[in-house]
């Protein structure tokens, strides 16, 4: 790992890391393996976020820590319209 990359740990073998690719800084987000050596290796399955798009699901985190906590709520039809709206509203404003 380079000094300028970041590693975080996210639990049941998820890992959450901070890397350039082809002079592209990505956040890198995982399911690791370990493999027959017993070394920890990234999986296929996980996203690559490149900056913009990391900047991007930062700036709505108020939006989604709300989304999540109306999840624990009872399901009722003004929570999923609001949702629907949510979903509509921010890909409106990613087109602009």
């Amino acid at each position: 790992m380079a000094n300028d990359e970041l590693n975080i740990d996210l639990g049941k073998k998820k890992r959450l890391a901070v890397r350039k690719y082809n002079g592209i800084k990505l956040v890198d987000i995982r399911e690791y393996y370990t493999d027959d050596q017993g070394v920890s290796k990234p999986g296929s399955k996980g996203i690559s976020l490149t900056q913009e798009s990391w900047d991007q699901l930062v700036s709505n985190i108020d939006k989604i820590k709300e989304a999540l906590d109306r999840l624990e709520a009872p399901p009722n039809k003004k929570v999923k319209s609001e949702l629907s709206k949510e979903t509509v509203d921010s890909a409106d404003e990613s087109e602009e």
